[in-house]
């Protein structure tokens, strides 16, 4: 009878000690991954010289040529400053983030447009803002003239639009969201 009790206080130790061993494999290799992954964006960012700055994980741009840069290769820019562009704005593209593998890719899964920045808020004025980016939000400012919006899941919070919003389909306009105050000035038209 004692053998037994020995026998199943020995296996208890052994699951304990190969359950500590994975568990300590699988965090050392996150946080290299990790690790790996914030060593290559600094490198990128160095290499790309972008003259907007980069402030945590969002790119500050300050004017129109920044702002469509960070439009197509960001998934949060943040506005600095009042910008008119003269041409229509075009907000696209799915953002992964890959490990050094390159065999598993997680989505980003939300894109911002930040129209304030230190405690201020601020306006983009343009002929056009098409929004191509499923789950984006804009935040905290105005935008001045006509949005496309032909992607799902876009919320506006504390966000207000001087001009009409025009959606896509049906679908793309049910996933659509006011939130905070939020407001549309002109009307909500669907394609």
């Amino acid at each position: 009878m004692l053998g037994v009790v020995a026998m199943k206080r020995v296996l208890f130790v052994i699951l304990i000690l190969i359950y500590a061993t994975i568990s300590y494999g699988c965090f050392e290799r996150k946080n290299d991954v990790n690790k790996e992954i914030d060593e290559l964006e600094e490198i990128d960012n160095i290499e790309n010289n972008k003259i907007a700055d980069v402030q945590g994980d969002t790119y500050l741009v300050t004017n129109e040529d920044e702002l469509t840069t960070g439009l197509k290769e960001n998934y949060s820019v943040t506005i600095k400053n009042n910008i008119t562009a003269n041409n229509d704005l075009v907000m696209e593209g799915d953002f992964l983030i890959t490990d050094t593998t390159e065999k598993h890719k997680v989505r980003v899964v939300k894109r911002r447009l930040n129209f304030s920045y230190d405690n201020a808020n601020y306006t983009i004025t343009s002929p056009k803002l098409i929004i191509k980016s499923n789950h984006t939000i804009l935040k905290d400012g105005i935008y001045v003239g006509n949005m496309y919006i032909e992607a799902s899941d876009v919320i506006f919070d504390n966000f207000r639009v001087e001009g009409n919003v025009f959606f896509k389909d049906e679908k793309v306009k049910k996933s659509f969201r006011l939130e905070n105050g939020s407001s549309v000035t002109g009307k909500l038209i669907l394609e």
